[in-house]
């Protein structure tokens, strides 16, 4: 490993600079939360399947088969992580800087998510029952029509289908991003009935075998009672916090090793299940690190095999991830392969399906090594900004806000380690759906001041 020296020192450098940014009490707001978001979510997922790969402890999983890459391959990997880290950090102060004053006028202080009124609470949860409702019946429906994990065949498949095609995938999201504006709402300050609301959502996503609301709904909790309470409240209460990802990480492991084995090999769900419980610890951590955290396995791949086996595909990431979201009933000739898909398909003959390459490697195929600085950039000062055009617009509701500051954490965690279209699309739907609340509670409130004022 000391061969790797100077590429782990740089590597290790931005994520120290990284978290220095989590920590500066002088950063605008909840900013600082989206750093430490990054910082763990990129070190978690990236870093430690490096130290995997680099001890010998595991090799790089390919479609061809395991390999150990050379080391100069591992050396550009981290240098290129590296300048995505740093690039990003500079483009969000490149935005933070110059607009502090301005955000001092805008009242860019610290979320403060507390109700205004009794009468806006009562109204504010029925918005929230009435726009869960009809993602909670197409979510029973899919389920009761037998799109689960047990009596799926076409595993793979059900993960789009349990998902949501088109515009049902955002009312299928709406009960879990209302019950977490919910808690964002009360401060955290929330009874039984919530607590086994979410466990409730949660369960489908056991039945279903769709991990990635589990995931999503757990990260975005984290950040607001990041929010909310601040670090501290992490350490005073580390037990209830590792006891409950622990959880969250094992049964993530189970929906994968069942789902992948029934795929694989047949047999039955409590066969497989059973084999599940009977899992080590080791077991569970390798097969979670080659089946979920293996963005970086996908990143050594995209640079070394493009451009020498594929070209550079200019612009194709940010056109895509610009029109993702527009339903193919409304667009006919849409686009058909996120640029991951294109790789594996030109690369390696997949017929169908891609692979997680990290967010520099998604920026690298796009462009290369110019792509991850220009892109880093971007997403720094897009993400940046981003925040204080919603700050500005939310500022009389600022649990909304407090939401959108914990999706845009959850994205950039993901998108470290996973990168791609679909992260994106994901941000853009969470965003537009806790946006379409704040657009109607802003609308009662105008409504019930015209009121007040009438009388």
């Amino acid at each position: 490993m000391l061969e790797h020296s100077p590429a782990i020192g740089a590597y290790m450098l931005s994520i120290i600079v990284m978290l220095m940014m989590a920590r500066n009490r002088q950063s605008t707001g909840p900013i600082n939360i989206i750093f430490m978001f990054l910082a763990v979510g990129e070190f978690l997922g990236v870093f430690v399947r490096f130290l995997l790969i680099i001890s010998g402890t595991d090799l790089v999983f390919g479609p061809t088969g395991d390999y150990f890459p050379d080391g100069r391959l591992i050396d550009r990997s981290l240098l290129y992580l590296a300048l995505f880290n740093g690039t990003f950090t500079a483009g969000a102060l490149f935005v933070q800087w110059p607009t502090r004053m301005i955000a001092q006028r805008m009242n860019y202080t610290r979320v403060e998510t507390g109700e205004a009124s009794s009468y806006g609470g009562k109204w504010i949860l029925r918005i929230l029952l009435v726009l869960s409702g009809p993602g909670l019946l197409l979510t029973l429906k899919s389920i009761a029509s037998g799109n689960t994990l047990i009596a799926n065949a076409q595993l793979e498949n059900s993960r789009v289908s349990v998902a949501g095609e088109g515009p049902s995938i955002m009312l299928i999201e709406m009960p879990f991003v209302n019950l977490l504006l919910w808690y964002s709402y009360r401060r955290g300050r929330v009874g039984r009935l919530w607590w086994l609301s979410l466990v409730g959502l949660l369960g489908t996503s056991l039945v279903t075998g769709n991990r990635t609301k589990m995931v999503t709904i757990s990260l975005i909790l984290l950040a607001l009672v990041i929010q909310h309470k601040g670090y501290k409240v992490l350490y005073r209460q580390l037990p209830i916090f590792a006891i409950l990802g622990t959880i969250v990480f094992y049964i993530g492991y189970m929906i994968s090793f069942v789902r992948g084995s029934l795929l694989r090999q047949g047999g039955s769900f409590l066969y497989w299940a059973k084999q599940a419980l009977l899992s080590n610890p080791a077991d569970i951590f390798n097969h979670i690190y080659r089946s979920s955290f293996n963005g970086y396995d996908g990143f050594l791949s995209v640079i070394n095999r493009v451009p020498d086996e594929m070209s550079y595909k200019f612009g194709h990431f940010w056109f895509e991830s610009l029109t993702i979201l527009i339903p193919r009933a409304v667009w006919k000739s849409k686009w058909d392969l996120p640029v991951t898909n294109i790789f594996t398909f030109e690369v390696w003959g997949w017929s169908k399906g891609g692979i997680f390459v990290t967010g520099p490697g998604v920026m690298y195929l796009d462009s290369g090594v110019v792509g991850i600085a220009l892109g880093g950039l971007a997403l720094g000062m897009i993400s940046m900004a981003g925040l204080m055009l919603l700050d500005r617009y939310l500022r009389d509701h600022r649990w909304v806000y407090g939401f959108c500051v914990a999706s845009m954490c959850y994205f950039l965690a993901r998108f470290s380690f996973a990168g791609g279209s679909n992260d994106v699309v994901l941000m853009q739907r969470l965003l537009l759906e806790s946006l379409l609340v704040g657009v109607i509670v802003k609308w009662m409130d105008k409504k019930q001041l015209l009121r007040v004022r009438g009388e």
